[in-house]
């Protein structure tokens, strides 16, 4: 990725990364007060501590962030009205998916600042199974882009949403749900509030801390591949080592941009 950003001279506003990520419905805090000595402690919840929807997060070297996508578990699309700061996707199983991903790619990527005069571009994103899929493929082209596919077990390494920014998003709505729990009983979220939590908690992420996360994972790389030279290509990370990746060299030689 570093090597191909050098080559093809990419512009930082031209690099981006997208992730999928799990946000649960139900988001109960690991901490609370009681009296010492209670043999019981209950913990306010909805009881839908397993429903879960999926938050598509996308964002360009240079700091921006573009628009959120939430795949919620349904069939049919809501009759809600929703925030126009944010794309809705159902899936049976609330899952990303070859159309969900056709979509992300129309609704969010190509819907980016500059993007109209299609320039160069290189998206970075993991080895997902539809990300792989020929359809996506031939929506990345049609719109000028490039993609780096990270292998399997480096994304905690090298992909910019998972190593600084997918924690601190999914904090904020945490927040927002314990403030919402605490103003009565609920039993059922009022709609538009989930997709407004994830709008607003994705907007409050700062612009530098999302520059800084492509930094950090380009220093992490690099480090990496200086540290495997060094000791002969038979030292690997701890951390790298922990993911069961038995030939880290061959993984990091498919870290490239799929013509």
């Amino acid at each position: 990725m570093i090597k191909k950003k050098k080559q093809k001279n990419f512009d930082l506003s031209a690099i981006g990364n997208m992730d999928e990520t799990l946000v649960w419905f139900d988001k109960p805090a690991i901490r609370t007060a009681e009296s010492r000595g209670a043999k019981t402690v209950f913990v306010k919840t909805t009881g839908h501590k397993k429903t879960r929807f999926t938050v598509v997060l996308a964002c360009l070297a240079d700091g921006t962030k573009l628009k959120p996508m939430v795949v919620l578990k349904r069939k049919t699309m809501p009759k809600e009205r929703f925030s126009s700061g944010v794309v809705i996707h159902v899936h049976p199983r609330q899952w990303m998916d070859e159309e969900g991903v056709k979509i992300c790619i129309e609704k969010v990527w190509r819907c980016r600042a500059g993007s109209l005069n299609k320039p160069q571009s290189l998206l970075v994103w993991d080895s997902f199974s539809a990300h792989l899929v020929d359809s996506s493929k031939r929506e990345l082209r049609e719109n000028n882009t490039k993609t780096a596919v990270i292998p399997g077990g480096l994304t905690s390494v090298v992909q910019p949403l998972d190593v600084c920014l997918n924690k601190p998003f999914k904090d904020r709505p945490r927040q927002k749900w314990c403030t919402w729990m605490i103003k009565g009983e609920k039993t059922f979220t009022v709609g538009g509030n989930i997709c407004e939590w994830v709008k607003d908690s994705w907007n409050k992420i700062p612009s530098e801390m999302v520059a800084r996360s492509f930094k950090k994972c380009a220093y992490q790389m690099q480090w990496t591949v200086r540290r495997m030279t060094s000791c002969g290509r038979a030292i690997v990370m701890t951390k790298i080592a922990k993911k069961n990746l038995w030939n880290l060299t061959s993984s990091m030689n498919q870290l490239t941009v799929e013509q």
